[in-house]
């Protein structure tokens, strides 16, 4: 239930609206009611494929759980994979990334630094997706206000600076930290 929240609030405003304008005849409360049921059905096919994806591939359990391996000798190689992110030698792609779900790939070239943060209000904890301020993107995250750490990366190239959580932060840590982008 908790999943759909978000879309039952929309929801709601949108059915409150929607009745107010046609109770008082006013053509702009209908528009901005239908308006806000139409968006909260995007949110709630936004929910239900994000639940069918996460769910798809495990291994019986219910659960994907991320995978760390050791660094291998080439760049390509996956170094971290969960349902959030994949990390290889050389690049960092942020799954779900993009409003149509697509997938953001970053080089370590590129990025200036990360910093680990503990969640709060301020770093986006309760972020579910998307931007409050249009200088950090957050890649879609449902389950982003129950993660341990948060991490922001900055950009050297333009575009946006990358708000991302991972399933697993300790493996995420440690191989961001060997590639240089931790400060101590």
């Amino acid at each position: 239930m908790g999943v759909f929240l978000p879309g039952f609030v929309i929801e709601f405003i949108g059915i409150v609206l929607l009745i107010a304008g046609l109770v008082t005849n006013s053509v702009p409360g209908m528009i901005a009611g239908a308006c806000l049921l139409a968006a909260a059905i995007v949110v709630h096919i936004f929910r239900i494929a994000g639940n069918i994806r996460s769910h798809r591939g495990s291994a019986g359990t219910g659960k994907p759980g991320p995978s760390a391996q050791p660094e291998p000798a080439g760049d390509s190689a996956i170094l971290y994979s969960d349902n959030l992110v994949t990390i290889t030698g050389n690049a960092i792609t942020f799954k779900d990334y993009s409003l149509l779900l697509k997938p953001r790939q970053v080089n370590f070239a590129d990025i200036d630094h990360i910093d680990v943060l503990e969640p709060s209000l301020t770093t986006g904890k309760y972020r579910m997706w998307g931007s409050g301020n249009f200088t950090l993107w957050f890649p879609l995250d449902s389950g982003r206000s129950s993660r341990d750490k948060i991490f922001h990366a900055y950009l050297r190239v333009r575009g946006m600076n990358v708000g991302f959580t991972v399933e697993n932060s300790a493996v995420v840590m440690a191989i961001l930290r060997s590639k240089g982008l931790i400060q101590p």
